[in-house]
């Protein structure tokens, strides 16, 4: 699903207190939770496309995780509706 290997999962697991796989009873397997595979997503990306360290990314989930949550989308999508809201205000005062 995220293009990773196996050691780079399980280094992150141990790097990010936010990864937290449950295991099945018999086999021992990882068992990633959707918010798990989510926030994988988001180390991925803070790592690799934006250059952060790994101290930065894990300071920056922290910080993250007392603030609203994460998503890129609708962040964009609610900026774009501000930004149409605010030149309707405009056209309507002019």
């Amino acid at each position: 699903m995220l293009e990773l290997e196996p050691h780079v999962l399980r280094y992150w697991e141990d790097e990010f207190d936010q990864v937290q796989p449950g295991r099945g009873e018999k086999s021992k397997q990882r068992r990633y939770k959707q918010r798990d595979i989510e926030t994988l997503e988001q180390i991925k990306l803070l790592l690799r496309e934006k250059g952060f360290t790994v101290a930065g990314a894990r300071n920056y989930l922290s910080n993250q995780a007392h603030s609203s949550p994460w998503d890129g989308h609708i962040m964009r999508t609610a900026r774009a509706d501000m930004k149409k809201l605010a030149n309707e205000m405009r056209k309507l005062k002019d």
